[in-house]
């Protein structure tokens, strides 16, 4: 009779450290992802740099990235308002906005502002090698 528990008990190994290493290089991509967009991204005061982060959900086969923004004004830089906005579903009439900081104090007429994808960039730039970067050490 052929045992063959300790070649079961190496496959349950072998799929334990490649879960684990994918989601160590699932990170690794997420804050290096979050890095370039945030160095992409333009700057008023920083705080919307400093309101981000990234999140690794892991499920039972699949590990999932989330990066974010999460200043409520992340969305309006990112894809533009007004007569700029991406796909076209900004505000079509200028508008009047009074400004609070000391760079944009008083009132300013606007028909909005470009998208600046910062994002989307990084993603773009990193879609390429991620593939190869999940699969190091495997």
């Amino acid at each position: 009779m052929l045992d063959t528990e300790d070649f079961i008990k190496s496959l349950n190994n072998y799929k334990e450290h490649v879960r684990e290493t994918l989601k160590e290089n699932m990170i690794s991509i997420s804050s290096d992802t979050l890095e370039d967009a945030k160095n992409r991204s333009p700057i008023d005061i920083g705080t919307m740099r400093e309101n981000s982060g990234y999140f690794v959900k892991e499920e039972e086969n699949k590990i999932t990235s989330f990066i974010g923004f999460m200043e409520f004004y992340s969305v309006y830089v990112h894809q533009g308002t007004g007569i700029f906005a991406l796909n076209g579903d900004g505000r079509q009439t200028p508008w009047w906005w009074k400004g609070t900081t000391e760079k944009w104090e008083g009132w300013h007429l606007t028909r909005g502002q470009r998208p600046k994808q910062f994002l989307w960039d990084s993603l773009v730039n990193k879609i390429s090698t991620i593939p190869e970067e999940l699969g190091e050490g495997v």
